[in-house]
C-alpha cells in the first residue's frame, strides 16, 4: 500500500515516503521500534482495516518483515510501501484482526460480493455511520462531483432511506475512505427526473434514449415534455485493485429506463484522498446544515 495513518482512531491517509513518515512520527515510538531486538522497524496503521502495517524500504537495507509470519526476510527492490503485520498485537498501534485484513482492499485477498459483510466485532461499520451522521453533506458532495449528477435534497433523503434499509455500512467492502461511493452503491436505483445534470455524456445518453427530454437552465435540469420518461441511475460492479502499491477503486454508473433496460454505463473512479481531506477539514464554509441534519437523523426515521 502507498498510504498510512498513525492511530486507529485517525480518519486520514498519508502518502508513504521517508519525509512524510519522519514528519508525522517525529521518529518516536511506537512507530519506531525493534520487533526482534536487533533491527529497527517502522510501523503504522492501515487506513482501511486498522491493522498494524510495517513500512518497508523507508531507509536503505536488504530486509523486511514478512506480513504473515513476522519473520525477517530479504527485501525486494521496491519504493517505500506498507505491508500488513499480522504476527502479534503491538501496543499503541493497530488492531490484530485477520478478518478485517481479509476484507481490506490493500490485502488483495478477497473478491467481494454485495452480500459480504464485516463481522459483528469489526469497528469499521460504526466508524462509517459516525461519518455519515456528521458529514453527510460532504458524502453527497463527493458523489455529486464524481458523477456530474446534482442530487436534490428529496432524492438524497430517498437514497439515505434505501441505504439504511440495505445496511450498506455493514458491507465488507465499506471503509472510511470510500463512503460516498459505497453510499451510492447501496442507495439502489434513483430517478433522474428534475435533477440537474452537469455530466455532458449522461445528458447526451438521456437525450438519445428519450428524444422528448429537455434540459433547462444553466445547471441542465431534466424535464419531461409530451411523453412520460423516467430515467434512473444506480451503481454496480464495485471493483478494487492495487497497482504499484496504489489502490484503485471504482463503480459503474448505470442509467436505465422505465423497463429496466440499461442505456448508458460509465466507470466512476473513487477519490478517497479528497474525501478524507474534506472530513478532516475544520472549515464551515459551504456546509449544508439541512443535509447534515438528514445524516444525524438517520436512525430516527
Amino acid at each position: 500500500m502507498d498510504v498510512f495513518k498513525l492511530k486507529v482512531n485517525d480518519v486520514n491517509s498519508i502518502s508513504i515516503s521517508r519525509e512524510n513518515f519522519e514528519h508525522h512520527t517525529k521518529q518516536q515510538p511506537p512507530w519506531y521500534q525493534s520487533l526482534d531486538g536487533r533491527k529497527e522497524s517502522h510501523l503504522a496503521v492501515c487506513p482501511a482495516c486498522d491493522n498494524t502495517i510495517s513500512i518497508v524500504g523507508l531507509h536503505s537495507g536488504d530486509t523486511e518483515v514478512n506480513e504473515e509470519t513476522g519473520n525477517i526476510q530479504p527485501k525486494s527492490n521496491r519504493p517505500p510501501h506498507g505491508r500488513h503485520y499480522l504476527f502479534k498485537q503491538l501496543g499503541d498501534l493497530g488492531v490484530l484482526d485477520r478478518e478485517a485484513y481479509e476484507h481490506c482492499p490493500y490485502s488483495g485477498k478477497q473478491k467481494l460480493s454485495p452480500g459480504s459483510k464485516h463481522s459483528t466485532q469489526s469497528p469499521i461499520p460504526s466508524k462509517v455511520l459516525a461519518i455519515i451522521e456528521t458529514d453527510f453533506d460532504r458524502v453527497l458532495y463527493l458523489l455529486k462531483k464524481s458523477t456530474g449528477i446534482q442530487i436534490s435534497y428529496s432524492r438524497a433523503k430517498e437514497m439515505l432511506t434505501r441505504y439504511k434499509q440495505a445496511e450498506g455500512w455493514k458491507y465488507a467492502g465499506a471503509t472510511v475512505m470510500n463512503i460516498p461511493w459505497i453510499f451510492g452503491y447501496f442507495s439502489r436505483s434513483t430517478s433522474l427526473m428534475y435533477q440537474s445534470i452537469t455530466n455532458k455524456n449522461v445528458r447526451e445518453a438521456i437525450q438519445a434514449h428519450y428524444p422528448s427530454a429537455q434540459f433547462t437552465g444553466e445547471y441542465f435540469n431534466l424535464q419531461r415534455t409530451t411523453q412520460h420518461i423516467n430515467p434512473c441511475f444506480c451503481f454496480v460492479k464495485h471493483t478494487r485493485k492495487t497497482i504499484n502499491e496504489h489502490l484503485e477503486e471504482s463503480l459503474d454508473l448505470v442509467l436505465s429506463d422505465d423497463n429496466g433496460h440499461e442505456f448508458y454505463r460509465e466507470a466512476i473512479t473513487f477519490d478517497p484522498i479528497h474525501f478524507v481531506n474534506l472530513i478532516n477539514s475544520t472549515k464551515t464554509t459551504y456546509r449544508d446544515n439541512k443535509l447534515i441534519d438528514l445524516g444525524k437523523n438517520l436512525f430516527m426515521r
